[in-house]
């Protein structure tokens, strides 16, 4: 008969739906990998840069903490770091009271970045302590959990990070920084202002050495990058 028809029962049914969700969901792209240019504005701190590239692929997760006086590079590894998928950049002073609890539950990044580390509200540091020991982020509002466990690599900056709790310094290898010397500070001037803001190699060194003259070992590079883009190539402004 036409209308005839053959029946088959299904050896493993949840199995068989499983198969038919995975091929149904749309296949992610590869992550991609390590720039090969990582770092490279960066003058000086070798051993610290392979540590960080350590740290990067290793396979379980390694918490690296970059302590030192201002302008030792601290935020530019961390500005490089946000170069990388699945990164995400904040300063402690500026997050909300739910603010590093909802990046985490909204944005899942394999790599958080948090600059001025010493700065976090005793919530927000709750919140990084579960991460780092745990995996697992947790948030109770109006009578309602919400639960994560992210594979996330914590990598912070601070100055006076002894003020942080000793339960969450021991989660982190801790990287100190020197100050730059004056012509290591002339040259990282020179390498940021020349690649990223498109300013003449004389005109950085200029910035450089005037700040450098103003600030000593306070100079900041960051200070030399918002100068250039005042001047825009003219000494004179």
């Amino acid at each position: 008969s036409s209308h005839s028809s053959t029946h088959y029962k299904v050896a493993d049914p949840p199995l068989v739906r499983e198969a038919i969700q995975a091929m149904s969901e749309p296949v992610s792209p590869p992550e991609r990998e390590i720039p090969g240019d990582l770092f490279d504005s960066i003058v000086g701190y070798p051993d610290v840069k392979t540590l960080v590239r350590y740290a990067l692929e290793a396979e379980k997760p390694a918490h690296l903490l970059l302590s030192g006086p201002p302008a030792s590079a601290k935020t530019m590894f961390l500005l490089e770091l946000r170069r990388l998928p699945q990164s995400y950049y904040a300063l402690a002073a500026t997050l909300t009271a739910a603010g590093l609890a909802d990046i985490l539950f909204v944005y899942e990044p394999r790599f958080i970045l948090i600059d001025e580390v010493e700065r976090l509200s005793p919530e927000h540091i709750g919140v990084l302590n579960s991460l780092m020991a745990t995996g697992i982020v947790s948030e109770t509002k109006h009578g309602k959990t919400r639960e994560l466990e992210l594979d996330t690599r914590v990598f912070a900056a601070g100055i006076r990070v002894e003020k942080l709790p000793q339960d969450l310094l021991s989660r982190f290898t801790r990287l100190h920084f020197a100050p730059y010397t004056e012509q290591e500070f002339i040259e990282v001037s020179q390498r940021v202002l020349s690649t990223r803001e498109n300013t003449s190699m004389d005109n950085a060194e200029y910035i450089a050495m005037a700040l450098w003259r103003l600030h000593e070992q306070d100079a900041d590079v960051r200070q030399a990058v918002q100068i250039a883009r005042l001047s825009r190539g003219d000494r004179q402004r």
